[in-house]
């Protein structure tokens, strides 16, 4: 049978529709919705696209005859929502109204190295292991005479390993700011029931995406079409290489 290629629209009482991923769960092809909330991919008559993003609930359509002869779909997105714990609005008296409680408050402005002009104060400041780094690696070395010069950090931090176990440190961080964009675009029940990743394995799923060269770029960049074939494509590899295709459904 040959596919048809439909136009479609989602929609949403927000009107937060861009960026929502659209999967045929049949054919695998893959588009996002833009910023109005259209798309276009091709289809036949009984298969089944996938809609999710990180604010909606993951949902399923099936496309009908109908929906072939017309060339176009049109779907609506249920919120998801995150119950939030009771909080006390204190010491301020708060009522919850911002135009009252924004009169009654005294605003002050916030103090800041920049606003102080002080050395240095837009220099980014390390993290703990990137200082514990160049402490092991970076300091400059010490000028003995006759020609000789040595840095003692260095010397020291070499014999003990430190400077390796450091590093190392410091790329598990990178890589967790990176697996942190990849979830910011894809949220668990993508994963699990598009993707195809136990719940379980979904933290080393991403881990396994973070070993692609190509990872960083794609997780930080804007091109979320190009991320969303990246992670299919790793998802298979990831499958194959644990022998998790035997337990699909």
């Amino acid at each position: 049978m040959v596919s048809t290629r439909i136009r479609g629209k989602i929609e949403n009482t927000d009107n937060d529709v861009e960026g929502v991923h659209i999967i045929n769960r049949q054919s695998r092809y893959s588009t996002i919705s833009d910023k109005e909330g259209f798309f276009e991919i091709p289809v036949r008559e009984g298969d089944i696209l996938v809609f999710s993003a990180v604010q909606y609930e993951v949902q399923s359509f099936t496309i009908s005859r109908e929906d072939i002869e017309k060339k176009s779909v049109s779907i609506t997105l249920k919120a998801r929502i995150t119950q939030l714990n009771e909080v006390t609005l204190t010491p301020y008296n708060l009522t919850g109204d911002l135009t009252r409680d924004a009169t009654g408050i005294s605003i002050k402005d916030l103090i800041t190295a920049s606003s102080l002009d002080l050395p240095n104060a837009n220099v980014k400041k390390k993290t703990q292991t990137e200082r514990r780094l160049y402490e092991a690696a970076g300091q400059p070395y010490l000028y003995i005479g006759f020609g000789f010069s040595f840095n003692i950090h260095r010397l020291l931090n070499d014999i003990s390993g430190r400077t390796k176990t450091l590093r190392k440190r410091l790329g598990i961080e990178n890589a967790e700011k990176l697996n942190q964009h990849f979830r910011n675009n894809f949220n668990s029940a993508f994963i699990i029931s598009e993707l195809k990743i136990p719940s379980e394995r979904i933290d080393e799923f991403v881990y396994f995406c973070a070993a692609d060269t190509s990872f960083a770029s794609l997780a930080k960049g804007k091109n979320k079409i190009k991320l969303l074939e990246f992670a299919m494509k790793k998802s298979e590899e990831y499958r194959k290489y644990n022998n998790l295709n035997s337990t699909e459904e």
